[in-house]
């Protein structure tokens, strides 16, 4: 994949892990603590599957993106 297309993916990749952990403290509030525990189980599961099979293989590719985003992270508090 050429890094343009890369980055796009990456940060839709993290925009999309960012919006389902962003729900977890409406779930607490809103669930009860058995239901709550499987809706974050799933959650993680579901992000760290994203992390695995997208965003890896593209940092892999493109260690640079990597590096960028970090480095964005550690800047403003998320990816840019």
């Amino acid at each position: 994949m050429d890094r343009d297309s890369a980055k796009h993916v990456a940060t839709a990749t993290v925009q999309a892990s960012t919006r389902l952990t962003s729900v977890l403290p409406l779930l607490k509030a809103q669930c009860d603590s058995a239901e709550y525990a499987r809706l974050l189980r799933s959650i993680a599961s579901a992000c760290g599957h994203i992390a695995r099979e997208i965003l890896h293989p593209i940092f892999a590719e493109h260690p640079d993106l990597e590096k960028e985003f970090e480095e964005s992270v550690n800047r403003h508090g998320k990816v840019l």
